[in-house]
């Protein structure tokens, strides 16, 4: 994804029919963590097949590899399941070369290379996280539940990148010892996401997990050195978007025709960029800005940073140039805004909390040295007091 080093890999469900190619795919991207935003069953209707194992049936096998349960844990609306994939046949049968997954700014650019000789045909360990209270065509109940469970997985793929680093280093040593070439360990494995069709709540999900890494990121002075705009007004960006979402898509051809009108200014935003901008055309573009409409943005790196509206819209038209129907309804759209809002809110809390705990620390140990100073210079005082009279006591005597 843009400005991110996180790769996804959107799907379907797998069918009966699919399972095999889509553990291999899963194998043969390096993929760890497999984000599920879907029941087997929906309403009396088969979503998905039953692809991973469970604690019922702990072992699944299939033509090319075999799934083992290794254990899960059970939240009130997700399901973390740990899923050891060991390869069936030799590793020359699993093909590596035709489907090297592309890094999507970069297109020409893979991000996994063909597997090396040190690493086929062993066992991996995979997370498998499964949301459970999502409804088709629908969104979560409170954002505080989706968050939760994004939360949990950015944890396991930060542990995962960590102990990939630490694998990476070795890999690179080995390499020069060996003279063989290291892989490209810049971008991490694709994290693969699927519902059941694979667009509404799967585009949902990236959209609201690219944006927040990104602000994560500008927070932090991540990217081209840029800095985040305040929240507060970040948030009130965010909340006048919710207000003015649109309500009358229901069609199927309405999304198409909001897609490709997305994907048509998109294109007109390119040509008017190529035009060269005299006075006059600054001054429009101005006078368009104070009326609330969209301008043109330069969209290659390093790109201004821009507000958070522009932001999202953006990364929906980029999403559905890659894979079209992304984000299904309105509601899922006002959700990536009410979801983005909620946590950095929730960001304002903790940065509070944090700042005021320093704060008080600090009184505490302003309050304390006084203290400690005084008794120093007490306990001086009693020294030379004893001393004195020590002295005097030995003058005496000697009288």
């Amino acid at each position: 994804m843009p400005l991110t080093r996180q790769n996804y890999i959107l799907t379907q469900g797998p069918l009966q029919t699919t399972a095999d190619d889509f553990w291999q795919m899963v194998y043969e991207q390096n993929t760890q963590v497999v984000i599920m935003l879907s029941k087997v069953v929906e309403k009396n209707y088969i979503k998905c097949h039953s692809y991973f194992p469970s604690k019922e049936e702990p072992k699944t096998r299939l033509d090319l590899f075999e799934c083992e349960w290794l254990g899960e844990e059970v939240k009130q609306h997700y399901i973390c399941r740990q899923i050891r994939l060991s390869p069936l046949k030799s590793s020359s049968t699993l093909s590596t070369a035709g489907t090297a997954l592309q890094d999507s700014s970069t297109p020409d650019q893979t991000i996994n290379k063909p597997e090396n000789a040190y690493n086929q045909g062993k066992s991996r360990i995979i997370q498998h996280l499964q949301f459970v209270t999502w409804p088709d065509f629908g969104v979560p109940q409170h954002t505080d539940h989706f968050l939760e469970f994004l939360e949990h997985v950015r944890r396991i793929n930060r542990t995962n990148s960590s102990a990939q680093i630490v694998t990476s280093q070795n890999h690179i040593l080995e390499s020069r010892e060996d003279k063989s070439p290291a892989t490209d360990d810049n971008v991490q494995p694709p994290i693969v996401c699927h519902c059941s069709a694979g667009i509404g709540r799967t585009g949902t999900y990236v959209i609201v997990d690219t944006i927040l890494t990104i602000l994560e990121q500008r927070r932090n002075g991540n990217i081209d050195g840029q800095e985040l705009p305040t929240p507060t007004t970040t948030v009130n960006l965010v909340e006048n978007e919710i207000e003015s979402a649109p309500n009358n898509i229901s069609e199927p051809e309405d999304h198409q025709k909001l897609a490709e009108t997305q994907v048509e200014n998109e294109s007109n935003k390119e040509a008017t960029l190529k035009e060269p901008e005299d006075s006059e055309t600054k001054s429009k573009r101005k006078k368009i800005k104070q009326k609330g409409e969209p301008t043109a943005e330069l969209k290659h790196a390093p790109r201004e940073l821009e507000p958070l509206d522009d932001i999202v819209s953006d990364m929906v038209v980029f999403i559905r140039k890659h894979r079209m129907g992304l984000i299904q309804t309105p509601s899922q759209l006002r959700f990536c805004w009410k979801a983005i809002v909620d946590w950095i809110k929730k960001e304002e809390q903790r940065e509070a909390q944090e700042s005021l705990f320093l704060e008080t620390e600090k009184k505490k140990s302003r309050n304390s040295e006084p203290t400690s100073s005084s008794s120093i210079v007490d306990t001086k005082n009693n020294s030379n007091t004893s001393l004195e009279k020590g002295e005097g006591q030995a003058d005496e005597a000697t009288t």
